[in-house]
């Protein structure tokens, strides 16, 4: 096993000589230094124990986003080209009037989850399906000296497919990585600690080439994205559409419950609302959730279950991607407290909260407190860490599955 690592940095190394795509010359990265690392100390038959942050990796930003990259970009992990995700897909996506006008090269990877399957349904992955790998991009600016890196309100989610023979190659990786991070398997969802700088490190080596050597185009199944509508200066309109594999295509995705193939969500002045276009009331009661006169007016019971409605959709065991909405899986991080203050319950004793006795589902939420409408689930926003519950929900899932199928 450990030789096997020795190759693939080896070969992560000439990738940078047969990318597919040539450089953005204004966007390129150092040389790569992960060919230099000795790899031997990289145990890949370690039983090491994961922790959450060992399946679930919000990665800090490059000190300087334009010269540096902490994993990688949309062109290519770091040091390296060869495009990610196809740029074709990324004009459908991302190109529109009015919204984001960050180049290709500017999206670095944030992120990278890591699953057993897609999760297209509660319950345990079939052993016969595929895994999965998610990145995160988004857009980064700042350098020194002119002040701290920081992100743009727009996020990439590039979803790839993981054969399930690779499953248990995988895993061992994973835990090497575990043991290389160091970082205590009990702790709650946080950052990564894998520094910016591209000073060689075994880990940050080994980081990279796993993610690499499955975020390959030939395994892309799903790409979404988001933005910050910026035409109307009055309310911010959040846009969320996608496009999924279909054959050797990638046609628009169809956003579960709404038979429409773009949702936005719109807030109001001072928190009075939430207007979401195309509208849906799943979870039942979600609408009503959403709209602030609205949950005002009704009955107290009608108002328990909207509440009820925003608790499950952060419940992994009832709820997915399949059937909630993009604005259902992405509510403000802080509406539940709002709208249950409003009528004087505790959120914590609303039902429908996913627990676990096995692990901290607590999270870094940064400075959410300041901007209530607060939509990103893992990424960042300026400068500042954004982690909902679901994630730390799901990435708990995942590692109770991991431990019982490759123990």
């Amino acid at each position: 096993m450990v030789t096997r690592w020795v190759v693939v940095v080896t070969c992560l190394a000439a990738c940078s000589e047969a990318g597919s795509a040539p450089a953005d010359a204004a966007h390129a990265d150092a040389p790569s230094v992960d060919a230099q690392i000795d790899a031997s100390d990289l145990d890949a038959s370690t039983s090491y124990p994961l922790g959450l942050n060992d399946v679930s990796m919000l990665f800090r930003l490059p000190r300087d986003p334009l010269r540096e990259s902490v994993v990688g970009r949309l062109s290519g992990i770091q040091g390296t080209t060869g495009d990610l995700v196809p740029r074709e897909i990324f004009d459908r996506l991302v190109t529109m009037p009015g919204e984001s006008t960050w180049d290709f090269a500017d999206y670095h990877i944030v992120a990278a989850r890591f699953d057993l399957c897609d999760r297209e349904t509660t319950g345990p992955c079939p052993t016969n399906a595929d895994g999965q790998l998610r990145l995160v991009f988004q857009p980064a600016a700042g350098a020194p000296p002119s002040g701290d890196p920081s992100v743009f309100s727009a996020a990439l989610h590039a979803f790839f497919d993981v054969p399930r023979a690779e499953l248990p190659g995988v895993i061992a990786d994973l835990r090497a990585i575990a043991e290389l991070h160091g970082m205590q398997t009990a702790a709650p969802l946080g950052v990564y600690n894998l520094d910016p700088s591209i000073e060689p490190t075994a880990h940050g080596a080994a980081v990279r080439i796993l993610i690499g050597r499955l975020a390959v185009p030939a395994q892309l199944s799903r790409v979404t994205f988001s933005t910050v509508d910026a035409r109307d200066g009055s309310r911010r309109f959040t846009v969320f559409r996608g496009v999924e594999r279909s054959g050797t295509s990638f046609p628009r995705l169809e956003i579960p419950t709404t038979q429409a193939f773009q949702q936005t969500l719109a807030d109001g002045p001072a928190a009075l609302g939430l207007t979401s276009t195309p509208v849906s009331d799943t979870p039942g009661g979600f609408a009503l959730a959403l709209d602030r006169n609205a949950f005002d007016a009704a009955p107290m019971t009608d108002q328990l279950r909207a509440l009820t409605a925003i608790v499950t959709t952060e419940n992994p065991t009832m709820h997915t991607f399949k059937t909630l909405s993009c604005v259902g899986c992405h509510t403000p991080i802080d509406l539940v407290r709002h709208r249950a203050s409003s009528i004087g319950i505790e959120p914590m004793t609303i039902p429908g909260r996913f627990t676990s006795a096995d692990h901290d589902l607590s999270v870094d939420l940064g400075n959410n407190a300041l901007d209530w409408f607060e939509l990103r689930a893992f990424a960042w926003t300026g400068t500042w860490p954004r982690i909902r519950p679901r994630v730390a929900n799901e990435s708990a899932v995942v590692l109770d599955e991991i431990e019982e199928r490759f123990p």
